[in-house]
């Protein structure tokens, strides 16, 4: 039920996320490795860090799989 959109560039998000078709609300997130690091332009934005579907899942309000 969710749609992923990848939306990438400089200080940018990596992905918007809309769960629940068009009426559900936009998450933008930084897509991590288990140790990635934020990138200079990341830092000045702040936008939240996903490392694993679970994460994704429960940032959005979905629990389990």
């Amino acid at each position: 039920g969710a749609t992923v959109t990848k939306i990438s560039g400089k200080g940018a998000p990596d992905i918007l996320v809309r769960y629940r078709g068009a009426q559900g609300r936009p998450w933008a997130f930084e897509v991590k490795s288990a140790t990635g690091q934020r990138t200079a332009a990341q830092q000045l934005t702040g936008w939240p860090i996903i490392r694993t579907v679970d994460e994704a899942l429960r940032a959005i309000g979905v629990e389990g799989r």
